[in-house]
């Protein structure tokens, strides 16, 4: 009697079972090749005498790093976060950093002395320019959460002090930033200290961010101002024909 494997449709079924084997056999060993290679893990310095909650939680990382140059600092990461090329500097003690669920993280971020950094639940980061820094002690940078940034620079310190000459006194202290739920930076966008940029807002590709913006508006420029009002945005493309593209 014929065996059943030696029909043409037996074979068949044996080859695609066995390529299914061969996929499932290397998606396990790419998975344990990126659990075990150092450029997945998170490099950690100087964590001694502070704390990182949520690490067991991450989604993903790649090439990433905390460094840590004081004491009794905080970083929490809420389950769900991808952490690409991405630098998370403490620049003296007393800071803290929460980067949301779900959230997106590319770039580097810092925060000196009593300093906060918030980052909403799903908001992306873009980008490997991407610059967020709270500059200078005790300020704080928050981010709502939904927001979209590409190569954003969003700083709550201009650097250095400009003086008053005939006081002699400084007059640029630092201001703390406000960046409403899903707001759009685009590409190169810059965000100065003391602002808040309302909810749904957009703001165009090397704007300059410099007082504070409306919400649901499109914002562009140098300085940036609102020139269309009652907008809204969407992650994904929309045509009124689907079939013109």
């Amino acid at each position: 009697m014929r065996n059943d494997d030696s029909k043409p449709g037996a074979r068949v079924s044996h080859l695609f079972i066995g390529k299914n084997v061969a996929e499932l056999f290397d998606a396990a060993l790419k998975t344990i090749k990126r659990q075990l290679h150092p450029e997945y893990k998170l490099r950690i310095k100087g964590e001694k005498g502070n704390r990182i909650q949520g690490r067991d939680t991450l989604k993903r990382v790649l090439k990433s790093e905390v460094v840590f140059r004081g004491a009794n600092n905080t970083l929490i990461f809420e389950p769900g976060v991808t952490v690409k090329r991405c630098k998370i500097v403490f620049i003296g003690s007393d800071s803290t950093v929460v980067i949301g669920r779900n959230c997106l993280i590319k770039g580097r971020l810092s925060v000196t002395q009593g300093s906060t950094l918030l980052i909403g639940e799903g908001t992306s980061i873009n980008g490997d320019g991407c610059f967020i820094t709270c500059g200078e002690p005790s300020t704080r940078i928050t981010l709502g959460p939904g927001c979209l940034l590409a190569n954003p620079h969003i700083r709550t310190t201009d650097q250095h002090s400009i003086i008053d000459l005939e006081t002699n006194t400084r007059i640029n202290y630092a201001q703390d930033i406000v960046i409403e739920e899903r707001v759009w930076l685009a590409e190169g966008a810059k965000v100065m200290k003391g602002v808040t940029i309302g909810a749904g807002s957009i703001v165009g590709a090397g704007a300059i961010v410099t007082q504070d913006l409306p919400a649901n508006s499109l914002c562009v420029g140098v300085p940036a101002r609102a020139v269309k009002a009652n907008v809204s945005w969407r992650d994904e493309l929309i045509y009124d024909d689907p079939f013109r593209y």
